[in-house]
């Protein structure tokens, strides 16, 4: 069962990454405009 703690764990960071790329992409659109 070790190995499904593993995949959310991946699945989690994934979603923050993306989070975080989301939050830099608006506030860089935000200075652009």
């Amino acid at each position: 069962m070790w190995y499904l703690k593993g995949v959310i764990l991946i699945i989690r960071g994934g979603c923050h990454i993306i989070r975080v790329l989301l939050n830099i992409i608006l506030s860089l659109r935000n200075i652009l405009i």
